[in-house]
């Protein structure tokens, strides 16, 4: 009763440890696997206006996870989660920039943006800087058509980070789950031992005496027929005499 009473309790332990194991992250995964379906869209071509009503939807899952309690669980996470949402909002700035007004499109981002020209030199020092004519003399700007694909770029390498910090995070539940299972298992293989005799018959004096008699009787088995095979050989050897 006591072994059946203890099984119960082990099942009931890892059903309820497999159940939290399984809401763990689920609120993270949401976010990245929402963000992850929002970024192939980027990259396959989004217009302006589309970018605007899906990011805001995208975005959502995320900032609900930054805002919970388990955020604060997974601080690099959290961070590069966070990183991700800004990158997509400094997009919309420059799109913004592009759109000024309904019927207007820019195609150039130069001084006359100074605070979104020098973050875009600041995070993209490689990007290609060109000039433009404004009034008397020539302006360094950037081609927002060539911000954009960097943009999606730097995007892209972060959900994957968040796709590997999530399973980082998943890794140690995953072990534990291992290690009750192995538990449980060595520990039924441990009472199973116990339920074994401690006397095996084949250690017993009585076996041993019974094995020793069959072995004598044939030996002696043995020795007969050995006695009847040189008298067959005897027999064979003698010449028959001649008349």
């Amino acid at each position: 009763m006591i072994l059946v009473k203890s099984k119960i309790i082990m099942l009931v332990g890892l059903c309820i440890f497999s159940l939290s194991a399984n809401v763990f992250g689920q609120s993270a995964k949401e976010a990245v696997d929402t963000l992850k379906k929002f970024q192939s869209r980027c990259e396959s071509g989004i217009t302006y206006n589309d970018f605007i009503r899906d990011f805001t939807q995208a975005e959502g899952p995320a900032k609900q996870y930054l805002q919970s309690a388990e955020a604060n669980t997974l601080p690099e996470f959290s961070q590069s989660l966070t990183t991700l949402v800004n990158t997509y909002e400094f997009a919309m700035s420059v799109w913004m920039v592009e759109y000024p007004g309904v019927g207007v499109e820019l195609f150039t981002i130069s001084a006359d943006h100074p605070e979104i020209y020098n973050e875009i030199i600041k995070a993209y020092p490689d990007i290609k800087v060109h000039s433009i004519e404004h009034g008397n003399e020539n302006v360094p700007c950037v081609f927002i058509d060539e911000v954009i694909p960097k943009i999606w770029l730097k995007t892209a390498l972060e959900i994957q980070k968040l796709s590997d910090l999530l399973m980082e995070a998943e890794a140690p539940h995953e072990e534990v789950k291992t290690t009750e299972n192995v538990e449980v298992v060595q520990t039924e293989g441990t009472r199973e031992e116990e339920k074994e005799p401690q006397n095996k018959p084949e250690d017993s004096v009585d076996y041993l005496k019974q094995q020793n008699s069959a072995l004598k009787n044939e030996l002696e088995k043995l020795k007969q027929e050995n006695i009847e095979l040189k008298k067959q050989l005897e027999n064979f050897m003698v010449k028959p005499k001649v008349n």
